[in-house]
């Protein structure tokens, strides 16, 4: 999937379409973009090469056998929680409730401290939200996703209506 960039009449620059793998390359070129129609000085070069994803920072290959360690957890739950949140895995499970920390549904390495983890730290807002951008399964399992949608969607409510 290519990635295009759009300068708006007022000043606004859309970017869409791309990938994951290329968000530094759109990100780059995005930024230059904008330097360039607002006649912006730079004061130094694109740092996006350099940049780590959040959670990067502290990883080790050892990380999921640290967190199944830490937490009691079955393998493929760690695995999964290191993969995905890298080293805030820990901050995940360590703010999580006990009953939070079960799984989401039989089969899979997802927990239900991951509905309240995308609440609270990546605004997710739907029950798609965090079943298809979030987590993933939508796109991994539909039954599954059918499965446990209203699980999901009641946990949202409850999160909601606490805060």
């Amino acid at each position: 999937r290519e990635h295009h960039l759009e300068y708006g009449t007022k000043g606004l620059i859309t970017i869409t379409g791309g990938k994951w793998t290329t968000y530094r390359k759109m990100a780059e070129e995005t930024v230059d973009l904008a330097i360039a129609t607002a006649s912006l000085t730079v004061s130094r070069s694109c740092q996006t090469r350099e940049l780590q994803l959040i959670g990067a920072c502290g990883f080790t290959d050892r990380l999921a056998t640290e967190l199944a360690h830490t937490y009691v957890l079955e393998d493929d739950i760690a695995d999964h929680l290191a993969r995905a949140y890298g080293s805030r895995a820990h901050q995940l499970l360590a703010t999580a409730r006990m009953e939070d920390r079960q799984r989401l549904l039989p089969g899979h390495p997802y927990l239900h401290a991951e509905i309240v983890w995308a609440c609270a730290q990546e605004m997710a807002v739907t029950a798609e939200d965090i079943l298809y951008r979030r987590l993933r399964l939508g796109f991994l399992d539909e039954r599954a996703t059918k499965q446990v949608s209203k699980t999901v969607l009641d946990r949202l409510v409850q999160l909601t209506n606490n805060h």
